[in-house]
């Protein structure tokens, strides 16, 4: 006689809040550098929202912002009114994320350098976080991640001690999206 095994119940388990905003900001990373990886135009602003984050499964919604219209995008504009519409959205999910690019002065150039620029918050967060890449474009030779990945809470560099925890989950977040495969290797140079 066939004896029948009963189904295994796919068991969820709910993130910790700063995992599920840390690997959701590395797959809006992953998302944006594979943008401007390649070098077609510059970055229209990108936003995710997440809800229900768990170890197999999400609720997650992207966003371009491109404001005052698509036809006409101001870069500087469409981040504030991306910023402004997460927060709105934060209350109806757990996580949310802005990505977009700028110029920021670095300590070790007297110029500014291209960076990607990720705006983190959580329901559960008192201050967001944010983190900062520095890149090279595609024009100048190919594009490549410049460095480590620096976390600021409050403007200020996260406590050496949670920097590597963060870089790791952010780690994972950028290589569970599927467009860095084949490319993350190439970028880290």
């Amino acid at each position: 006689m066939l004896s029948l095994k009963k189904a295994k119940m796919e068991i969820e388990y709910e993130l910790p809040p700063l995992d599920r905003a840390i690997r959701l900001a590395g797959f809006a990373f992953a998302d944006a550098a594979s943008n401007l990886a390649e070098g077609a135009a510059p970055l229209v602003p990108i936003g995710y929202i997440e809800r229900r984050a768990g170890l197999r499964n999400a609720e997650r919604v992207m966003v371009r912002f491109m404001h005052p219209s698509p036809e006409q995008i101001d870069p500087a504009l469409s981040a504030r009114e991306g910023r402004s519409s997460l927060m709105a959205k934060l209350p109806e999910y757990d996580s949310s994320v802005l990505v977009f690019e700028g110029y920021i002065r670095r300590c070790v150039a007297p110029q500014k350098s291209d960076a990607l620029i990720v705006e983190i918050n959580d329901v559960a967060f008192e201050t967001p976080l944010k983190v900062i890449q520095y890149y090279q474009p595609s024009r100048c030779g190919g594009f490549k991640l410049l460095g480590s990945p620096i976390f600021l809470q409050d403007e200020r560099p996260v406590e050496p001690s949670h920097e590597a925890e963060m870089a790791g989950r952010f780690l994972d977040g950028t290589k569970s999206n599927s467009l860095v495969e084949s490319t993350w290797a190439a970028w880290r140079g």
